[in-house]
C-alpha cells in the first residue's frame, strides 16, 4: 500500500482542539485505502507547547503517530514584541516574521528533519492548518509532494509575508468552507493550484451517546475554554442574559479551561470530557453556542445541527455566518443586545423547538424521512417553515439531485425578508426616537440661548 503521512502541531485522544481532531478523522478515512503515519510533537497544551507524550512512535485506532519533542516552548515576550514592531513599522521585516514564527512554535526541528528525510517513504504529505512552525517550515520542504489544508480565517497573521511562501508552495490545497477558498484566494496566488471544498463528515453513532442525565434547562459551549475563542464575552452575555430574563436556565461549557471560568452557580464547567458524554450534553442542550471570532469551520456547530440542536454564533465570523444563513439552523450574534434577543427567541418558541424534536424521534423509530418532514410541516404554521419543508419533500421525492439549488434560493429569500423585517424594526425605533430627540435638542438650545440673553441684559 502507498503511504501517507498528516503533519499537525497536536495529535492526541485527550487533545483538545478542531483541527487536531480533523486530523485523526481524515487518518482513519484514509486508512481504509493506505497506510498512514501522523506526523506530530510531543506537546499537549497549545499555550506553552509542553512536551507532554512520549516521543517516539505508538498507534491510535491503529494509525501510526510518530511524535518529535518540542525544543523549547512558547516564548510569548518575542511574539509580543515582533507583533508590536509589524504592526507599526511601515515596510514588513521578513526576520521578524521569522523570529514570530519560531517564537509562536511548536518549535520542532527535528520533525522538520523527519519530513525532509523521508521524502521517498511517503507518496503525499498533508499539511493541516497554516498558522504554526510545523507547516511555515516542514512544507516547503516537500512542497510537490504536499497537500494544504490551511484551516484558515481572517486574522491578522494570514496577513504576513512568511505566509505567502507557504500557500504559493503547496501543490494542491484543500479548503473546508467556500468562505475559507474566498479569503486565501483574495491574499494568495493560489487560483491556479488544483484546490477543492473538502468540508467535513459528521456521524454520530446512537451507540455512542452518552445521556448527560441531567434534567435542567441549559445552553452548551463546547470546545477551548480560551478568551481568544471568545469565552470571556460570552460569560459576559450569558449573565446579562440571566440579569434580564431570571430563571433556572444553566450555561454548561464543555472543554479545556484556558482561563478562569466565572463563579457562578448558574455556570457549570465539566472539564475535557470524551466524545459520547459531550455528544449527550449536545443532544440535550437547548442551544449550542459559539462565540468565537475566528473559526475556518466549527465541528461542534455542525455537531449540533446533526443532533437537531439550534446554534447561536459570533456573526463576525463569515464562516459561522454562512453556516446558519445557509441552513437556516441558527442565529448570528454582533453584539450583547442581540444575543440575548436571540437567545430569547430560541427559548421561547419552544413549539416549533418541540416539533423538531418530535419529527427526530419519529425517524429514529422508523418513519421514513420524507413522512416525518411532511407532518412537521403540516404541524406547524409558520409559512417559511412550511416553505422549506414543501421543498425538502419535493427534492427528495426527486431523488435531492436539486436540492442544493433550491435550498440556497430559499436561504436568499428567508435572508431578504429578515433584512425587511430588521429595516421596518429600524425606520419604527427612529420614529419613536424622533420626539425624544427633538425635546432634548431644544432643551439643549434653551440652556445655550437663555444664559446668552440673561448676559445681553446686564451690560
Amino acid at each position: 500500500m502507498k503511504r501517507i503521512a498528516l503533519i499537525n502541531q497536536r495529535c492526541g485522544r485527550d487533545v483538545n482542539g478542531g483541527s487536531e481532531s480533523y486530523t485523526i478523522q481524515i487518518a482513519k478515512k484514509l486508512s481504509e485505502y493506505y497506510d498512514v503515519d501522523i506526523i506530530t510533537t510531543t506537546a499537549k497544551d497549545y499555550i506553552l507547547w509542553e512536551n507532554y507524550y512520549k516521543a517516539g512512535e505508538e498507534y491510535l485506532d491503529n494509525i501510526r503517530v510518530i511524535r518529535f519533542p518540542v525544543e523549547h516552548r512558547r516564548n510569548v515576550f518575542v511574539m509580543k514584541l515582533c507583533r508590536m514592531l509589524l504592526d507599526i513599522l511601515p515596510f514588513k521585516l521578513r526576520i521578524l516574521e521569522e523570529l514570530w514564527v519560531d517564537a509562536q512554535g511548536p518549535y520542532c526541528p527535528k520533525m522538520v528533519r523527519y519530513i525532509k528525510n523521508s521524502y521517498n517513504k511517503y507518496e503525499i504529505y498533508i499539511f493541516i492548518t497554516y498558522l504554526y512552525y510545523h507547516s511555515v517550515r516542514g512544507l516547503p520542504e516537500v512542497a510537490k509532494k504536499a497537500v494544504f489544508i490551511p484551516t484558515a480565517h481572517n486574522e491578522p497573521p494570514i496577513y504576513y509575508d512568511i505566509y505567502k511562501h507557504v500557500f504559493e508552495s503547496a501543490k494542491a490545497i484543500g479548503y473546508l468552507t467556500e468562505e475559507e477558498q474566498s479569503l486565501a484566494e483574495s491574499i494568495f496566488r493560489v487560483t491556479d493550484k488544483p484546490s477543492s471544498i473538502l468540508g467535513v463528515g459528521i456521524d454520530i453513532p446512537e451507540a455512542m451517546i452518552v445521556e448527560s442525565g441531567m434534567d435542567f434547562e441549559y445552553i452548551v459551549y463546547v470546545g477551548r475554554l480560551d478568551a481568544s475563542k471568545g469565552c470571556d464575552t460570552m460569560f459576559s452575555y450569558f449573565r446579562k442574559y440571566k440579569d434580564k430574563y431570571p430563571g433556572e436556565l444553566k450555561l454548561v461549557v464543555v472543554g479545556k479551561a484556558e482561563m478562569d471560568i466565572p463563579q457562578d452557580d448558574d455556570i457549570i464547567a465539566t472539564g475535557f470530557i470524551d466524545e459520547g458524554e459531550k455528544y449527550g450534553w449536545i443532544r440535550r442542550a437547548k442551544v449550542l453556542v459559539l462565540p468565537s471570532k475566528y473559526e475556518s469551520l466549527s465541528l461542534s456547530v455542525l455537531e449540533a445541527m446533526y443532533l437537531g440542536v439550534p446554534v447561536i454564533v459570533n456573526g463576525t465570523s463569515k464562516v459561522l455566518d454562512a453556516h446558519c444563513r445557509k441552513s437556516g439552523a441558527g442565529f448570528i450574534y454582533h453584539d450583547a443586545h442581540e444575543f440575548i434577543a436571540n437567545l430569547h427567541i430560541i427559548l421561547t418558541d419552544n413549539i416549533i423547538y418541540e416539533e423538531m424534536r418530535n419529527s427526530l424521534v419519529e425517524m429514529e423509530n422508523g418513519v421514513s424521512d420524507v413522512e416525518a418532514i411532511h407532518e412537521f410541516g403540516i404541524r406547524c404554521v409558520v409559512p417559511e417553515i412550511r416553505k422549506f419543508t414543501s421543498t425538502i419533500v419535493q427534492s427528495m421525492s426527486k431523488g435531492n439531485s436539486e436540492l442544493s439549488l433550491m435550498l440556497q434560493e430559499q436561504s436568499k429569500e428567508v435572508w431578504n425578508l429578515k433584512k425587511q423585517i430588521l429595516r421596518r424594526e429600524g425606520e419604527k425605533a427612529s420614529s419613536r426616537l424622533l420626539i425624544p430627540i427633538s425635546i432634548m435638542f431644544i432643551g439643549i438650545l434653551i440652556m445655550i440661548i437663555v444664559p446668552i440673553f440673561a448676559n445681553l441684559g446686564n451690560m
